[in-house]
């Protein structure tokens, strides 16, 4: 399906996984969000590598992506598995499989390990030789970190009120004032300790070695239960409603995928109004609300390694970091074994 913005514009959905991920630039997004009409209640999603796992291993999380309006490409990795998706090799893997049908675990196994070792090396040639991938993908990556600067623009010129929820610190609104003195701007705060931004009502432990019970919790949240497992939601949706804010920021972050949910919640809550509503995860932290997350070095978010610096200096985003590199890896490089009918899993090669 095709969603026109004018003669100019289109958003033609690739796949990733079972996701959808629209051939999107910067310029366009931007075009089509200033185009809103007050109240017309429009969802954007930033996807990030380790949504992709989530959506298969959660059916209602993907549902509630591809209900969203609009979905924008967060990072290098995802750049990456787009083009390796559509990369010869991949072609070739899936057409090898379809003639001779592997014959045998023993060589389904040997070509497999052959596809992961090849994703290594071609994830390392397109960080480090900065290839453009966008030629074959139509794909720009867009940080939601950087995009929320954008969106606050767009909210000032068209004298927007606006409402971010989360961890919200006093830095974090100074610092848009400055950038900002006449923008209309709200907070709903909770504390970055506390169970709700950590979702300890969901996922209570996140040991390394133990994926399969991680798993397991995230799946049982959906629409239907959101209150239930965050009651503390009730009074942001009162807020929300007594209000009437037109760019609503969510930077609730987290592993449940409570902040899509919400904005999927929030769609279908005709009582609530507003323009739209952007699930930005961590980008205010690095605005100093939150976790204060400390800035990696330009080199590194050059080269695409910015997720190493996270893993070495913080500890609560290992099991996090290890999801959305390694185990997405994994199952990149087993997509071309899959038919189009399998309901697919994480893989069980091993």
């Amino acid at each position: 399906m095709i969603e026109k913005i004018n003669s100019n514009y289109s958003f033609d959905p690739n796949y990733l996984g079972n996701l959808k991920a629209p051939r999107l630039t910067k310029p366009i997004l931007l075009e089509h969000i200033k185009s809103f009409q007050k109240f017309e209640r429009k969802s954007l999603f930033f996807l990030y590598s380790e949504y992709i796992l989530k959506s298969h291993r959660n059916p209602f999380f993907s549902e509630l992506i591809n209900r969203g309006n609009i979905t924008a490409i967060d990072g290098k990795g995802l750049q990456w598995a787009n083009y390796i998706i559509k990369s010869r090799w991949n072609i070739f893997i899936s057409e090898l499989k379809f003639r001779i049908g592997f014959a045998g675990q023993l060589c389904k196994r040997i070509v497999f390990v052959i596809n992961c070792i090849y994703n290594i090396f071609s994830g390392f040639y397109i960080l480090f030789t900065k290839k453009n991938t966008f030629i074959s993908t139509h794909n720009q990556v867009i940080l939601g970190r950087d995009f929320a600067y954008d969106l606050l623009d767009i909210a000032d010129s068209k004298n927007w009120k606006v409402v971010i929820l989360g961890a919200i610190g006093i830095e974090v609104i100074s610092k848009i004032k400055r950038l900002h003195p006449n923008i209309n701007i709200s907070t709903w705060n909770m504390d970055s300790g506390s169970p709700f931004m950590q979702d300890k009502s969901v996922i209570t432990d996140f040991p390394i070695n133990n994926l399969t019970n991680l798993t397991r919790k995230q799946k049982i949240l959906n629409n239907d239960n959101l209150l239930e497992h965050f009651p503390v939601l009730d009074n942001c949706l009162e807020f929300l409603k007594e209000n009437q804010f037109d760019l609503v920021l969510v930077a609730f972050g987290g592993l449940s995928g409570k902040q899509e949910f919400f904005i999927d919640f929030l769609k279908n809550k005709t009582s609530i109004k507003f323009t739209l509503a952007v699930g930005l995860g961590a980008a205010f932290d690095h605005m100093g609300a939150g976790a204060k997350e400390s800035p990696s070095s330009e080199f590194l978010n050059g080269i695409g390694l910015e997720w190493l610096f996270r893993f070495i200096i913080s500890p609560r985003r290992r099991v996090r970091v290890f999801d959305s590199i390694f185990m997405f890896w994994i199952y990149i490089s087993y997509l071309p074994f899959l038919k189009e009918t399998d309901n697919l899993k994480l893989p069980t090669l091993f």
